[in-house]
């Protein structure tokens, strides 16, 4: 179900850019590096040392949504962009 959403926002709203990550950590759908996707990123910091992902995971907990700042490429060996994305858990799509 999550895919399918997914795949529904991504597919009208093309000025935000979207992921999906299970609580494990596993970067399921994202819209810049499909390369990637299926890979654990929760250990992966960006060049400041920021778990980025374990820091969007906290969102479990704050149904507000968090925002975190890290630094990511666009494309596997790119240069690493500034990124404050706030990051929402849903945890029933339907």
């Amino acid at each position: 179900m999550a895919i399918k959403a997914y795949d529904s926002i991504t597919s009208i709203d093309h000025y935000y850019r979207y992921f999906l990550l299970d609580r494990n950590g596993v970067l399921i759908k994202t819209g810049s590096d499909v390369s990637i996707e299926g890979s654990n990123i929760l250990d992966i910091k960006d060049r400041d040392g920021v778990y980025f992902a374990r820091e969007m995971l906290r969102a479990i907990d704050q149904p507000q949504g968090v925002y975190v700042t890290y630094y990511f490429p666009r494309t596997t060996g790119g240069t690493p962009l500034k990124k404050r994305p706030i990051a929402y858990i849903y945890l029933n799509l339907t």
